[in-house]
């Protein structure tokens, strides 16, 4: 049995080898496990440094194709203050509990992509009052990247191959220049926006 310090020890050590594993962006969850396995980490352990860090599993496309193993794009900088209680890991920004990362609500209505005249298309936390709509966290989605379009991106979120121009600030529209609006999965775009 492990003593707590030592527990953790083990874990931001496997935080490390898994940050340096996807440095260059997503690997393929195989490779990713083979090359922890060379550096004596194991597959339990890995699995709660990936909880930790936040990393996403995406599926590179269609039916048959990898997993991938994507570093969310916050990994390469500090998370702030850590203080560890038992299984409990605190961060500026989250709470990661028995490997589950909880982060505080954001303000917004829930994600949707929204298609607008013209052709735009774009996903955020979606508000309306009345006939004035507007975006938060919103991105312009300039290249879906997927196998079978937008409802593919709005349950598992962004593939490896999607572009997202991000929107600094509230984007604010008319209801009547929306063509059309898709729920998304929250899980799934929730350290993306």
């Amino acid at each position: 049995m492990y003593k707590v310090d030592e527990k953790r020890d083990i874990l931001q050590e496997a935080e490390e080898v898994l940050s340096d594993i996807l440095s260059n962006g997503p690997v393929e969850a195989n490779e990713v496990k083979k090359q922890a396995k060379i550096k004596n980490v194991s597959m339990r352990t890995l699995e709660r440094a990936k909880a930790s860090l936040g990393v996403i599993s995406r599926k590179s496309g269609g039916q048959g194709t990898p997993w991938l193993w994507e570093p969310p794009k916050e990994m390469n900088k500090p998370a702030g203050p850590r203080i560890n209680k038992g299984d409990e890991q605190m961060y500026k920004d989250k709470v990661v509990i028995n490997g589950t990362i909880y982060t505080p609500a954001n303000e917004g209505g829930p994600t949707k992509i929204v298609i607008l005249q013209r052709g735009w298309c774009m996903i955020g936390r979606f508000e309306r009052d009345g006939s004035d709509c507007k975006l938060r966290d919103a991105a312009v989605i300039r290249q879906w990247g997927t196998t079978s379009g937008l409802g593919q991106i709005a349950e598992g979120g962004p593939t490896v191959l999607t572009k997202l121009d991000k929107c600094y600030g509230v984007v604010e529209f008319d209801y009547l220049t929306v063509v059309a609006t898709i729920d998304c999965e929250e899980a799934a775009w929730q350290n993306v926006l």
